[in-house]
């Protein structure tokens, strides 16, 4: 389909069933395949600049963009062997009006990755996952969600000397627009109030016009008489092996969710509505062969403020144990998981985080070690649901 904007046309896709209360619209380019960057040490030497589909120029595209309610673009980005990320100076995104952007995908902190706002890098001292030392490898994955950014016009890339790799690669722009002509509706519950009872994907703005972005959840106005259920995926949650990482936590996953940002997820739980309560949940399971998971602080998940924490699938998010710990029903009476009687076998431990006041969910990282002797030997596998919550005038648990 062709959009004119001030006599600037540019062709697109769009899409009006997706989402139920706002149109998507997609544009390709040619940067979306990884891309493979090594012998680039000098900051910035790497320098790719992104065409995108049907010859749309950037600032057709940024005309685009400006008359939506919310765009979003993703960013992928994997290192090893030393190669690094130090946004801002060493990499960069190119942003439409041809400055570079400080802040990296997935959060707006200057010269920050995801991580580094949390304070959760595999090396604590620094801003990314793939700065400091690192011999395996890690990533530093997430989305630009500031309209003023969009669309990425090109990437930069350094800090990649003879020897280290670095992957990148960069998403679809894809943009919605609230097809009533409305603002996007606050919250899930919203929907519900407003009579709605369509379960699927909606655009929301938490904060309104003055705060983030509106961002696209999975919503059920329908869930029950009082409350409305409220859904958001991630890149994490297929069934993912552990193997090959001996100290505690050395095995690292970030998590994606799909088009949300530190700083929405912030808006989403920060905003302060009196007489309505939300609850989330997270199932979380990770399955073990002489691998062991919270004996000897060996494992721990990462939640969104940025804190350690080991309640393993346990409703009491102050204690540190499995589900097994709780009841008395792990293989060994003397273990909190089954997992940590580090049998030569396989075993599982698996559960609901529940979070009733949406004060830390949904997790960000994922940690789990023990896994040094490799496939056959010590191994493990874990899971973890998307995050799920309800919202309505009183507490659902």
């Amino acid at each position: 389909m062709f959009f004119s904007f001030n006599h600037a046309s540019v062709a697109v896709y769009c899409d009006f069933n997706s989402v139920e209360n706002a149109i998507l619209t997609r544009i390709g380019h040619d940067f979306e395949s990884a891309f493979d960057i090594t012998d680039f040490a000098r900051e910035g030497r790497f320098a790719r600049d992104i065409n995108y589909d049907y010859s749309a120029t950037i600032s057709k595209t940024a005309l685009l963009v400006d008359g939506e309610d919310a765009c979003r673009q993703r960013i992928d980005f994997s290192c090893e062997n030393g190669a690094i990320v130090d946004p801002g100076i060493s990499c960069w995104l190119g942003i439409r009006d041809g400055s570079k952007s400080k802040a990296w995908a997935g959060t707006s902190e200057d010269n920050m990755c995801p991580c580094g706002a949390l304070g959760s890098c595999f090396d604590s001292s620094q801003s990314c996952n793939c700065d400091g030392v690192q011999t395996t490898i890690h990533e530093d994955n997430g989305w630009v969600t500031d309209r003023s950014k969009l669309p990425i016009k090109q990437m930069r890339a350094g800090g990649v000397p003879f020897g280290t790799t670095a992957t990148v690669k960069v998403g679809k722009l894809e943009c919605f627009k609230e097809d009533s002509g409305s603002s996007p509706p606050e919250s899930c519950y919203e929907i519900k109030q407003n009579g709605d009872s369509i379960a699927g994907d909606y655009l929301i703005d938490p904060d309104g016009s003055d705060g983030e972005e509106p961002f696209v959840v999975y919503c059920d106005p329908s869930f029950n008489s009082t409350h409305a259920q409220m859904i958001i995926h991630h890149d994490s949650e297929d069934r993912t092996h552990v193997v090959d990482k001996a100290s505690a936590g050395d095995y690292q996953k970030m998590v994606t969710y799909d088009g949300v940002t530190i700083e929405q997820f912030d808006a989403l739980f920060s905003n302060n509505i009196s007489d309505v309560y939300i609850a989330c949940v997270q199932t979380i399971q990770y399955e073990c062969y002489a691998s062991t998971l919270l004996k000897n602080d060996m494992s721990w998940f990462v939640d969104r403020l940025g804190a350690p924490r080991t309640n393993f699938g346990v409703a009491n998010e102050s204690v540190s144990s499995c589900p097994c710990g709780i009841d008395g029903s792990c293989s060994s009476a003397s273990e909190l998981c089954n997992c940590d009687f580090d049998a030569i076998s396989w075993a599982e431990d698996s559960g609901d985080i529940n979070d009733f006041s949406a004060t830390f969910l949904p997790v960000t990282q994922l940690r789990f070690g023990d896994t040094a002797g490799g496939v056959g030997n010590e191994e493990g596998y874990h899971t973890l649901g998307p995050l799920v919550c309800s919202a309505g005038p009183s507490k659902y648990e």
